[in-house]
């Protein structure tokens, strides 16, 4: 069965090897397979809700803290307020998009005045808690520009990167993820110049009758690359 492979350390490590050679042929091949075992119900009980609106769920966690990850993008009722979808990671992602597409904005963050936007320290109380601590440090951000990643395609964010990510048009959209050599764990989110000192956000898991629901459109997705 295709889910005692996913299961397998060899399925990631080989996943892995692929994203480091940026072999877009082998990674359509080996996450059409992880898409077949989600429309199976794999995903149930281990599928959360990020406080930014889409969906995901760590697949594997490598000896040295790398992962591999999947992000899926359904629609915008998950989003939680404040937003604050401008951070930077603790590791370098390599993101291939399986179905759909994706935009990323990249910002230049400058020590000029007047600031634009503050910055808060996130941490994990629970799996399911996440809170934000602002700290004294505000910059100014410039926008750089949007690259929009279609289905198919490879794209890059480095640690020293600030960006925000977000789907196209509330269309299904899912990446698969692979977070490399991580560093520091103490990322940057950035957001407003008055806002609070703290913000608590929940990371709770996605409701069966939902995960269902995303089970019959993937099933959909897959009949509909192979004919």
């Amino acid at each position: 069965m295709i889910i005692r492979i996913l299961m397998h350390e060899n399925f990631y490590d080989e996943l892995r090897i692929h994203y480091k050679n940026r072999d877009v042929k082998r990674l359509k091949e080996q996450s059409s397979q992880l898409l077949i075992e989600f429309s199976k119900g794999y995903l149930r009980g281990k599928l959360r809700i990020h406080p930014l609106g889409f969906l995901f769920c760590r697949l594997h966690h490598f000896q040295n803290d790398e992962t591999i990850r999947i992000h899926i993008w359904s629609d915008r009722e998950n989003v939680q307020k404040p937003l604050m979808d401008i951070h930077n990671h603790f590791y370098n992602i390599i993101s291939y998009v399986v179905a759909g597409a994706v935009s990323n904005t990249l910002y230049k963050v400058l020590k000029e005045e007047p600031a634009t936007h503050a910055t808060y320290v996130g941490s994990y109380r629970t799996n399911e808690k996440r809170i934000l601590s602002k700290n004294e440090k505000c910059y100014k951000l410039e926008e750089i520009g949007t690259h929009i990643i279609n289905e198919g395609e490879l794209y890059t964010i480095g640690k020293s990167e600030v960006h925000k990510g977000d789907s196209i048009d509330n269309h299904l959209s899912i990446s698969l993820v692979y977070t490399e050599e991580p560093g520091n764990p103490s990322p940057l989110v950035f957001g407003p110049i008055d806002g609070l000192n703290e913000y608590q956000y929940s990371s709770n898991l996605v409701e069966e009758q939902r995960i269902i629901e995303l089970e019959n459109q993937i099933k959909c997705l897959t009949m509909a690359k192979k004919s």
